[in-house]
């Protein structure tokens, strides 16, 4: 396993939530590794050495179309960026995501911008009043 799952892990949640979710993601994690070390020689006793590699390749696979279809891409964007990618909790499916993740990002973006707007002229009526 390479890095990627802790680089994604430490990324997908909003700041506040942060440091527990990545301890319970971390929990899950280990609990997972034992399972499998546990079991694995029950399951080959069972099903075969090829049929237990069989079972964690299926595990595997349906584990990597559900990250396709449920995670989007972050790459290159700011925390708040992605902040912004998980307001909702089911993405569109294939091209659409992309198209999807982009609106939400250009929402995201004018909402800071029209936010500072509202208190750049806040600011500028104070300074005018004095």
């Amino acid at each position: 396993m390479s890095g990627v799952p802790w680089v994604i892990n430490a990324e997908i949640y909003p700041l506040k939530l942060r440091s527990a979710a990545v301890g319970q993601a971390t929990v899950s994690n280990w609990l997972f590794n034992y399972l499998v070390g546990r079991y694995f020689l029950t399951l080959c006793g069972i099903a075969g050495t090829s049929g237990a590699f069989m079972v964690f390749a299926g595990c595997s696979v349906l584990g990597g179309i559900w990250m396709y279809v449920m995670l989007p891409e972050t790459m290159g964007l700011e925390l708040e960026e992605i902040d912004a990618l998980f307001k909702d909790p089911y993405p569109n499916l294939g091209a659409q995501a992309g198209n999807k993740n982009k609106k939400q990002l250009e929402d995201a973006n004018s909402d800071e911008n029209s936010s500072s707007d509202e208190n750049s002229s806040s600011v500028e009526d104070l300074l005018e009043s004095d």
